[in-house]
């Protein structure tokens, strides 16, 4: 009975600190549709947008790429810098200041979100942009890695804002696109779709 327990997505969600359990059906009737949308209309304008089969790009044509894997780098360097100094900052000097322990909060929260947030979509990205960038379009891979370190830079700007979706929604649509791109262009070398 315990194994059960511990198996459920209570269990595995009040461990992981949240007090409120979404019901399994909302993940199939909310996220499910959702999900499908996206990549339904993402597919579609990948499969127009992308008329040619994969072919592997010369190493000179991949410059944009680097770029773009350089610039996004860099800018996880910076928010890891700030995250860890920023915190530092935060223990160390503002005890000494008058500032209310909400604004704190939400200063070390936003810290610490711009630099995980980054993290957790650095696999996301990179793949997507260099399996793009090698067999599809390495100038538009580049484009698109570019637009992303943007929205990257922006988001500690919007993060606990109304205008926090502009920055996590587009780079979502980024690297289905440029996935789901790959994968089309693909089946249409081997298939002649």
């Amino acid at each position: 009975r315990r194994a059960d327990r511990r198996n459920s997505l209570r269990y595995h969600l009040t461990m992981a600190g949240s007090s409120k359990t979404p019901p399994a059906p909302w993940v199939i009737t909310t996220v499910v549709p959702i999900m499908a949308v996206v990549w339904s209309v993402l597919g579609t304008i990948a499969y127009f947008t992308n008329p040619d089969p994969t072919r592997i790009h010369a190493v000179k044509d991949l410059t944009p790429v680097v770029l773009s894997t350089v610039a996004f780098i860099c800018t996880y360097g910076i928010l890891s810098f700030r995250q860890g100094m920023g915190n530092e900052f935060l223990k160390d000097h503002c005890k000494k200041c008058d500032i209310n322990p909400e604004q704190m909060s939400h200063v070390r929260k936003n810290l610490d979100r711009a630099f995980l947030n980054t993290h957790e979509q650095f696999g996301n990205i990179m793949v997507s942009m260099w399996i793009y960038g090698v067999f599809v379009n390495p100038l538009r891979a580049g484009i698109l890695g570019m637009s992303y370190v943007v929205l990257v830079m922006i988001y500690p700007l919007v993060y606990g804002t109304k205008l926090h979706p502009l920055s996590t929604i587009p780079r979502y649509w980024i690297f289905y696109y440029m996935l789901l791109s790959t994968v089309i262009c693909q089946l249409r070398h081997e298939y002649n779709i």
